[in-house]
C-alpha cells in the first residue's frame, strides 16, 4: 500500500490504498463568526505535527531527516519513510521491508512488523496485515485489529472500516458505534459525514451525526456530493442533473451543477453552477459559462464571474486568469488585482485528456508569503506579495514551501532551500529521488 515511487518531477511519493485518499472518501463500486478556514490539504500537517518539522532526505538508496537548518536530525538508516505527523513518522525496514514508526529522536517507537502503515491522525494509525487492515495506538498497540477490507482515517473521534460492501463506524476504542451500515461514506467534518445507501437500501443518501443517526436525508431536487471533503464554514457541495442546451451541443445531454446546503440541510446557495469550491478564506470559487467568480457562503456576489479561470485563495491572495491565453497574475478577496498578471502557467506534467483548467496545480498559491513563479527562462523562483522576485528563477524544478523550506530540482542535483533561497542540503540525482 505504502510504496516510493520516481515521478518524473522527482517528488517523493507514496501510494495508498483508496482508505489514504486526500479527500477521505470512500467508495464500492450568514456564516460561522468568525469565518474559519479550512483548508485540508495543508493546514491538516500544521494540526498533526508536534514540535519541530523534520523533512525528509536521502543518501544513496536510505533516508533520514534534517531539521530546517539542514542539519541531519535522523540519519539516513530506512529504505522509505513517510513524513511525521503527531510526533511519529512511518518507515520501511531495510531489513525485510516491513513498516514501523520512528520518532523525532530517531528511535524506533513501533516495531516494523506491518505490511503497510499510514501517518496517524487523532492518535491513530491504519496498518495492513496480509491485506486487511486495522487501527494502532501511538504505543503501537491495537484498537481495532486487521480484520477489514478497508479503512478511512479518524476524523472528529470516529472512523469507518468496510467489510464486504458495507461501512460501518467506530470510535476511538474500536467499537461499534451503531448497527447501521452504508454503500458510501466520508469522513467527518463538523460533526457530520456524508453517506451513500443506508442499510442496504441504495436510494437512501445524507448525513450522520458522530452517534452514526441520519440528521437529514438528500431529497429528489439535490443529492450527496460524495466526492466532496464534506463540510467546510457549515456548508457542502450538493448537486443534480440539469439539461445541456442543444444549442451548443450536437446531441442532448445532462450534466451535473452545484450548490451548497448548510447543516440543516437547506439549500442555501442554488445549484446553477458548473463547479464550485468551499475551501477558500470564507467564500466560495464558482465557474458558470465558462468564467469563473466567487460567492459567499449565502450564495450572494462577491466577485463577479468574469475570470477564465480562479484559484481558491491561500494568504488572503488566489491566482487568477482574466481571459484565456493571457497571463496569471492574483486578485484579493475583494476581487481587486494585487499583482497584475506576470506569468504563463506551464506544466512539469504531460498532460491528460481528461485535465480540466478547474484542476490546475495548488503550486502558485501563496506559502510561508512566497509563490512560485516561471520566468522567460523556463526556471522557477519566487515573488512576495507585492511582486518582488525574492528568490532568483534559477530552478528547472521547485515546489511550494512546506514551512521553512522549499524542494528544488537541477539537472543534477535536488534539495531544500530556506526562504531566502539558500540551499541548506543537496545531494546528487539517484533513483531514490523524490
Amino acid at each position: 500500500m505504502i510504496e516510493l515511487m520516481k515521478t518524473r518531477a522527482g517528488v517523493l511519493a507514496l501510494v495508498f490504498s483508496v482508505f489514504l485518499c486526500n479527500c477521505s472518501v470512500a467508495k464500492l463500486g450568514d456564516f460561522q463568526e468568525p469565518c474559519q478556514f479550512i483548508s485540508e490539504q495543508r493546514t491538516s500537517e500544521n494540526q498533526i505535527n508536534k514540535g519541530e518539522k523534520l523533512y525528509p532526505i536521502f543518501d544513496d538508496a536510505s533516508w533520514g531527516f534534517i531539521d530546517s537548518k539542514g542539519n541531519i536530525k535522523i540519519e539516513p538508516q530506512f529504505r522509505a519513510v513517510d513524513e511525521f505527523a503527531e510526533g511519529l513518522a512511518a518507515f520501511k525496514s531495510p531489513i525485510d521491508g516491513g513498516w514501523g514508526y520512528v520518532n523525532t529522536d530517531g528511535d524506533v517507537a513501533i516495531e516494523p512488523i506491518f505490511n503497510a502503515a499510514s501517518r496517524f491522525y487523532e492518535e491513530r494509525a491504519i496498518v495492513s496485515v496480509d491485506g486487511k487492515r486495522g487501527y494502532i495506538n501511538t504505543d503501537g498497540e491495537y484498537i481495532l485489529r486487521p480484520l477489514y477490507d478497508n479503512a478511512l482515517r479518524f476524523s472528529e473521534g470516529r472512523a469507518f472500516v468496510l467489510t464486504g460492501n458495507s461501512w460501518r463506524l467506530i470510535d476511538k476504542n474500536g467499537e461499534f458505534i451503531t448497527e447501521n451500515s452504508f454503500k458510501q461514506v466520508n469522513s467527518f467534518r463538523e460533526g457530520l459525514a456524508s453517506f451513500v445507501g443506508f442499510n442496504n437500501d441504495y436510494r437512501m443518501s445524507g448525513y450522520i451525526d458522530t452517534k452514526g443517526e441520519i440528521v437529514f436525508l438528500m431529497t429528489d431536487d439535490f443529492s450527496v456530493h460524495i466526492e466532496n471533503a464534506g463540510f467546510s464554514n457549515e456548508r457542502a457541495t450538493v448537486s443534480r442533473l440539469a439539461p445541456l442546451s442543444p444549442a451548443r451541443f450536437l446531441n442532448f445531454r445532462w450534466a451535473k451543477v452545484y450548490g451548497a446546503i448548510d447543516q440543516s440541510g437547506q439549500l442555501v446557495v442554488p445549484t446553477k453552477y458548473d463547479y464550485i469550491s468551499l475551501y477558500s478564506e470564507c467564500i466560495a470559487i464558482v465557474k458558470r459559462d465558462q468564467h469563473y467568480g466567487a460567492i459567499d457562503l449565502d450564495g450572494n456576489v462577491v466577485i463577479s464571474l468574469r475570470y477564465s479561470y480562479l484559484a481558491e485563495f491561500h494568504e488572503g491572495l488566489a491566482l487568477a486568469q482574466k481571459r484565456e491565453g493571457e497571463k496569471f497574475g492574483y486578485i484579493n478577496l475583494k476581487g481587486e488585482w494585487i499583482l497584475e498578471p506576470i506569468q504563463d502557467i506551464d506544466y512539469s506534467y504531460p498532460l491528460q485528456s481528461s485535465f480540466q483548467l478547474q484542476d490546475l496545480p495548488k503550486s502558485r498559491n501563496f506559502y510561508s508569503d512566497r509563490a512560485l513563479f516561471r520566468s522567460s527562462n523556463s526556471k522557477y523562483g519566487y515573488i512576495d506579495k507585492t511582486g518582488q522576485i525574492i528568490i532568483e528563477p534559477t530552478f528547472d524544478l521547485a515546489f511550494p514551501f512546506e514551512g521553512e523550506l522549499a524542494k528544488f530540482e537541477n539537472s543534477s542535483r535536488v534539495g531544500y532551500i530556506d526562504l531566502d533561497g539558500d540551499v541548506v542540503w543537496s545531494a546528487n540525482k539517484s533513483g531514490e529521488n523524490w
